[in-house]
């Protein structure tokens, strides 16, 4: 069994900031109409080439 790797607090804030800020997109995204798929710029570790 492996031991647990410590977890560095500032790639958590990091982390979390990002989950938030995805979260707010799609929620605005979903808002007018448009879905997270449609293009738009990439950011914070998305996925999307940009």
């Amino acid at each position: 069994m492996t031991e647990p790797v410590p977890t560095d607090p500032r790639a958590e804030r990091e982390r979390d900031r990002c989950g938030r800020l995805r979260f707010r997109a799609s929620a605005a995204l979903h808002k007018s109409g448009l879905s997270a798929g449609s293009g738009g710029p990439a950011g914070c570790g998305s996925g999307a080439p940009g």
